[in-house]
This record gives C-alpha cells, sequence and structure tokens, in this order.
C-alpha cells in the first residue's frame, strides 16, 4: 500500500477515539456473541486482518466484522503494520 492509499483508507476508517479491550465474556460465549454481532451487520463477509506468527504460520491480528466500515477497515489496519509504523516513525 502507498501513502496515497494509506491515506485514503485512514479517511475510510471510523472517526472517532479507538481503545482495545479484553471481551468479558468466557469463552465459551464468544462465539455466540460474535454470531450475533454478525447477524446485527448487513455485510455479507466478514473480515477480519491476519499477519505471520512468530513461531511461523499465520495469526489472526483482529476480526473486524462485517459492519458497514468493515472493508475500510480492515484494510487500514492492515496498512498500520509494525514495517509502516517504523518507516513513517523514522520520518519524523
Amino acid at each position: 500500500m502507498n501513502t496515497k492509499q494509506l491515506k485514503q483508507a485512514a479517511l475510510n476508517a471510523p472517526k472517532g477515539k479507538w481503545e482495545h479491550f479484553v471481551l468479558d465474556k468466557p469463552l465459551r460465549d464468544v462465539p455466540a456473541y460474535v454470531e450475533k454481532c454478525i447477524d446485527a451487520s448487513p455485510g455479507k463477509d466478514f473480515y477480519f486482518v491476519m499477519g505471520q506468527h512468530p513461531q511461523g504460520g499465520e495469526a489472526d491480528i483482529c476480526h473486524v466484522g462485517n459492519g458497514p466500515s468493515a472493508e475500510a477497515l480492515s484494510a487500514y489496519i492492515a496498512a498500520a503494520n509494525p514495517a509502516t509504523i517504523m518507516a513513517l516513525l523514522e520520518c519524523v
């Protein structure tokens, strides 16, 4: 992704404050929670971001969902990978 595409992805991503958190549910309840979220959104595709696990293989970075901004948000999160962030910080 080039800087023009990264800027467009940032503009398309949801606005406002972003936070990370732990889903306060027992692990056995997570599948039902995710299914409920999927059913509540109109999108037909479920978006998530993947990367390489340090020990090899693929690893889920985050599940974005199927809401109206899921495609743009997953593109933005994927573009904001550690290599991109480190390159941007080198410019500062």
